[in-house]
């Protein structure tokens, strides 16, 4: 029996990556030295303790590799080696991690007296709360290679009330807004410094803010070429090179890795070897250079396309069930040369002692290889809009579920056309729904984040989203806030009858002391109308940074309909802005 290998030593290739000059998905040429692959002679094992040893491999890397974290690797057993590409740390023995982004790939490496395992843990999607996390074990002869764009996380504080944007420009759409003092987690900068990218809290998302509004060391940050391109998580770009029928012994696996999305079920997409794959339960994956990419599919579903020119065209995508696998053919650097066309019955016996039963939704029985006339119907649908992996341009690909405008459309301060309009977006803009409902006609309308209304048919949906809430109605919030900064409502527009505050933050006072004595030296001021001062009230003090110490002071005003302006002022600093509550 014949085992493949990869050998780090091997220099062969060095030459060889210069015919290729592949410019896809990033692929890192430079790697090529380590994707040769030789081949030795594995001599009979002991056919009572191989099985055994490779499952009491497994066995040792659940227990080296117990709570992790996402965005992390860990070394499980036998032989586990890495690049980095973020300088050097020890990674050496079982139970080691080392951060996702820090790696340019990572590889086990087996023989005949050690059989190595190592894991790796994504988060699942943008929100970090949601916990969602897919597990990647590779085993045998294995080697990923991280393929997305290095981009070092950073805790950043805000400075004041702040915007986060869907794109680095003043009239990008408004995603959300976050208060002062706000811890965010930043991975990544313009190439100007002017604008940073952040994950939107609570929602699955990325967003840009203004980096005057942030603290921290925010040029530390990798520069972002193309902010359009989106964010790839690392290793949800990369390079797969394994063993292929290279079981040690009978009883035992082959090399390959298993991935299991969050929850055995969410979708997930990944770049693989030139094809697109969403999984959507678990999966185990082979990828042999001058032979093929062999995706197994042993719970849940999988999609997949190697047609890169027209990878948005769902109907690219070839849907493979639960109990079928798909072979697509791959050139002698181990990228997909044609696209993927029929499903076939899995072989048990190529699948006999993955580690099933160690994943975190543990999978104890194999399925039953599907019937071809089954896996014919099944393999027919396509991703449906509403559930296919989001897939941007090429070479990145963003995961993010976004909503755009069709078209130009109004937005409206409640669900129907009988609602004034509240402001107008243009084509393309992004939109973040919170709730649906249906007016009286019928028409479905969603609830922006900002709190406006939009129809849902001038919504198109691309990437992996989730269902929207349906409330029978949605009445005005009780409350709202305005930020005199930007004189925009946080909580829709404002209506009647609702509790406003007002709010302001002078600049930055240089001591605490200066702080402290603030409101005695001048408490501030908010009119209304010119003749209705508000009680002004203000917050403990913030330390922004050694000598720049900040304080916010606001005020409640109970709406009523008409066109009011508001001036809020102390001492020199004055601010301004006016606005209708329509009647009722």
């Amino acid at each position: 029996m014949e085992r493949a290998s990869h050998n780090f030593d091997e220099t062969p290739h060095h030459a060889s990556s210069r015919r290729y000059q592949i410019c896809l998905l990033g692929l890192w040429l430079l790697l090529l030295p380590f994707l040769g692959i030789s081949a030795f002679t594995v001599h009979a094992q002991d056919a009572a303790t191989c099985p055994e040893n490779t499952r009491l491999a497994f066995s040792r890397t659940v227990a080296a590799c117990g709570g992790m974290n996402p965005d992390t690797a860990c070394y499980g057993d036998g032989n586990v080696a890495i690049e980095s590409r973020a300088g050097s740390f020890p990674f050496d023995q079982p139970g080691d991690r080392a951060l996702l982004d820090d790696l340019r790939l990572i590889r086990t490496i087996s023989d005949e007296s050690t059989f190595s395992a190592a894991v790796l843990k994504l988060h699942g999607s943008f929100n970090r709360a949601e916990g969602r996390v897919t597990t990647v074990w590779m085993f045998g002869d294995a080697l990923m290679a991280n393929n997305s764009p290095r981009a070092p996380e950073l805790e950043v504080t805000t400075l004041g009330s702040a915007l986060l944007r869907g794109t680095p420009t003043d009239d990008g759409i408004i995603i959300s807004r976050v208060s002062i003092n706000t811890a965010l987690t930043a991975n990544g900068r313009t190439v100007s410094g002017g604008w940073v990218r952040v994950f939107a809290p609570g929602l699955d998302s990325m967003a840009w803010v203004k980096s005057q509004m942030l603290s921290g060391g925010l040029m530390l940050l990798e520069p972002v070429e193309n902010p359009s391109a989106g964010y790839a998580q690392p290793f949800l770009l990369n390079f797969l090179s394994t063993g292929r029928a290279d079981a040690p012994c009978e009883g035992a696996p082959q090399s390959g890795v298993v991935i299991q999305t969050a929850g055995g079920r969410t979708r997930f997409p990944f770049v693989i070897n030139n094809t697109i794959i969403v999984v959507a339960g678990t999966v185990f994956i082979q990828a042999k250079a001058g032979d093929a990419l062999v995706l197994d599919v042993i719970d849940g579903s999988a999609a997949i396309t190697s047609d890169v020119a027209r990878f948005s065209d769902l109907s690219t995508f070839l849907n493979v069930p639960a109990g079928a696998r798909v072979r697509v053919a791959v050139d002698q650097v181990g990228l997909a040369s044609v696209q993927p066309l029929a499903s076939e019955p899995y072989n048990e016996e190529e699948l006999i002692g993955l580690p099933l039963d160690y994943l975190p939704v543990p999978i104890l029985d194999l399925l039953s290889p599907l019937p071809p006339e089954q896996i014919a119907t099944q393999s027919m649908a396509t991703l449906s809009p509403e559930n296919q992996a989001t897939l941007v341009p090429l070479p990145t690909v963003d995961t993010t579920c976004r909503r755009e405008m069709r078209a130009d459309d109004d937005l409206r301060a409640g669900p129907g056309d009988f609602y004034e309009i509240s402001t107008r977006l243009l084509s393309g803009a992004l939109v973040v729904p919170v709730v649906q409902t249906v007016d009286p006609d019928g028409v479905v309308w969603w609830q922006l984040i900002s709190g406006a209304w939009v129809r849902q048919a001038s919504v198109r949906e691309r990437g992996i989203c989730q269902s929207i809430p349906v409330v029978e109605s949605s009445p005005p919030p009780a409350t709202n806030e305005v930020s005199m900064e930007s004189c925009e409502p946080a909580n829709g527009p404002i209506r009647a009858n609702q509790q406003v505050t007002f709010s302001f933050t002078p600049p930055a006072f240089p001591s605490l002391g200066d702080a402290m004595s603030a409101p005695t030296v001048d408490p501030g001021r908010i009119i209304v109308d010119g003749a209705e001062n508000l009680a002004v009230s203000v917050t403990e003090p913030q330390r922004l940074t050694a000598n720049a110490i900040s304080r916010t002071f606001f005020g409640t005003w109970t709406a009523m309909p008409g066109v009011h302006r508001v001036i809020s002022e102390r001492l020199s600093y004055s601010l301004v802005c006016d606005f209708t509550v329509p009647p009722g």
